[in-house]
């Protein structure tokens, strides 16, 4: 599951030397887990009743890592788009992963499992954000991550479509 909060700040920036309104979309956004084994409630009981089980309080997971640098993943590309008529600069500010997809592909004796995920690329990946402002968000994937103790772990971008 992911945990999001919204807030929208105006402020006076520069934008090519120039002096315009920032008006800044700022999506705060974690990945976060917890882990309970299926035995844990009944099923039947819950579809009957209505009455959900207790289950684990979600926690938010640090452990997510950028490739090369191996820092948090915070610091994020932003997507700007300038409206040049009223000299306003739009800037969507994204700090964290988003849609977290938790699975299990293989059935091993360390019970690992992998999240793939939506984000900005980070600002420190190889390649860095673009200058022209556009960003756009793509999937990746942290494998092996171990239900009570996650850990640290790297996402690496999925080039989707690709042989490899």
């Amino acid at each position: 599951a992911h945990h999001r909060s919204h807030e929208r700040t105006r402020d006076n920036c520069f934008h090519k030397g120039e002096a315009v309104t920032c008006i800044d979309e700022i999506w705060h956004s974690d990945i976060v887990l917890a882990s309970m084994s299926t035995k844990a409630f009944d099923l039947q009981k819950w579809m009957i009743t209505g009455i959900s089980p207790h289950f684990k309080k979600l926690e938010r997971w640090s452990g997510l890592r950028t490739p090369g640098s191996l820092r948090p993943w915070k610091n994020l590309c932003t997507k700007e788009r300038y409206i040049s008529f009223n000299r306003t600069l739009l800037r969507l500010v994204v700090t964290g992963p988003e849609d977290p997809k938790v699975f299990r592909l293989k059935n091993d004796a360390t019970r690992s499992f992998d999240v793939s995920f939506v984000s900005y690329q980070p600002r420190d990946a190889q390649e860095g954000c673009r200058a022209d402002g556009k960003a756009w968000q793509q999937t990746y994937l942290a494998k092996g991550l171990i239900a009570h103790a996650p850990g640290e772990r790297v996402g690496y971008w999925l080039n989707c479509g690709a042989a490899q």
